[in-house]
Formats: C-alpha cells, sequence, structure tokens
C-alpha cells in the first residue's frame, strides 16, 4: 500500500485516472450504439433491443475496468519522475490516440487488413507512434496544457460515473438475460 500511496495524493485522483481510460471508451460504444439502434428497433423486440444495447455498454463497461487495470499497473510499476502531475493528462492523450488508431483500423482499414494489404495499416501505425512520441513531449513541457486537460477530465467526472452505472446495469442485464435464458 504504500507505493500507491507515494503515487496518489486521495482516491479522487484514482477516479479521475479511471475517467481518463473510460471515457473514450464510452464514447466509442455510445456512437456504434445510437448509430445501430435504429436498424435494432425496426428488426428486434423491445427486450432484444435492450439486451444488444446491454451487451455493448456491458462490453464497454469490463473494457474500461481491463484498460484502467492494465495502466494503473504502469502507474504503480514504472518510475514516479516520469509521471508527476502529467499523469492524468499523458493516460488521456495515450488512450484517446490509441482509440483512435483503433477505430481508423476498424473502420478504414478493416477490409484491407483481410485482404492482406498492410501499408495502410503500417502508415497509420507509424502515425500513431509519432503522435505519442509528440503528445508526450508536448504535455511534458507545458504546465499551461497539462491544467487544462487535467481541469477537463475533472469536469467529465460526473458524466463517465453515470457511463459506468450505465456500463454497469449492462453487465447485470446481460448476466440476468443469460441466467434466466
Amino acid at each position: 500500500m504504500g507505493i500507491f500511496k507515494d503515487r496518489f495524493n486521495s482516491w479522487g485522483e484514482v477516479i479521475t485516472l479511471y475517467v481518463a481510460c473510460s471515457f473514450p471508451i464510452f464514447v466509442w460504444a455510445i456512437g456504434n450504439t445510437l448509430f445501430m439502434v435504429s436498424q435494432w428497433i425496426l428488426r428486434l423486440t423491445l427486450w432484444e433491443t435492450l439486451g444488444a444495447i446491454a451487451y455493448v455498454l456491458g462490453g464497454a463497461f469490463i473494457e474500461s475496468l481491463i484498460v484502467f487495470l492494465i495502466v494503473m499497473g504502469l502507474v504503480l510499476i514504472l518510475p514516479a519522475r516520469w509521471f508527476n502531475r502529467r499523469r492524468i493528462p499523458l493516460t488521456a492523450a495515450f488512450l484517446s490516440l490509441t482509440m483512435a488508431l483503433v477505430i481508423y483500423l476498424k473502420v478504414v482499414e478493416g477490409t484491407q487488413l483481410v485482404n492482406g494489404i498492410f501499408t495502410g495499416s503500417l502508415i497509420a501505425l507509424a502515425v500513431y507512434a509519432l503522435l505519442l512520441v509528440v503528445a508526450y513531449v508536448i504535455i511534458r513541457r507545458s504546465e499551461r496544457l497539462t491544467n487544462i486537460v487535467n481541469s477537463i477530465i475533472e469536469r467529465l467526472v460526473p458524466l463517465s460515473l453515470v457511463y459506468t452505472f450505465v456500463g454497469l446495469v449492462g453487465v447485470i442485464l446481460v448476466i440476468f438475460r443469460n441466467l434466466s435464458a
């Protein structure tokens, strides 16, 4: 527990780190759900539609917990001097860039990867690596940017906690559906 107290001043910082990890995941999941729900309503019953939404949001909840645990492990393992006050902005920037890469690979490059064409994916990976380095350098050097990102993430805490609650309800609904089936 000593290393935990050395890295975090309060539980609020841990919650803020969770928000930095979970917010991009939930935004992507909710965006996909809103895109697909009009099609689901036409083909599925209300209970089936709610079940499909529960699967998506429950999956986002579990995914955000896994990502949070990985980030938390990295924060506890890596030297504290790498992070300091910039832990939250670095996490938000790295995870947002990672989500952008995953979305790009899924939406744009998905068919190319299936066909064995890797050129666009390799270019995207190179741009991703470059943007990670640029984000790290900019956030490490700019105290103003660090404060701005910290304040934005702190303002997203209530919304992210609502997303987390909805995701937890989705997990409970999925468990209930599978046990009652």
